[in-house]
């Protein structure tokens, strides 16, 4: 639950700051291929996190 949670406050930082910056949405794939640093955790979760942000945002 932690990472899941890290994940998505993670990317809405940076999601936020992309968009003040030039107007333009990162897209779900491209959040999600940088998941690869946390391998111990079910790689379910932290798509699920991210989906629940796009969602979300």
């Amino acid at each position: 639950m932690g990472c899941a949670q890290f994940v998505y406050t993670h990317f809405f930082a940076r999601r936020k700051e992309v968009y003040d910056s030039n107007q333009a949405d990162p897209r779900l794939q491209a959040c999600g291929a940088e998941l690869t640093w946390l391998k111990e955790v079910d790689k379910f979760v932290l798509q699920n996190a991210l989906k629940n942000l796009n969602r979300a945002y």
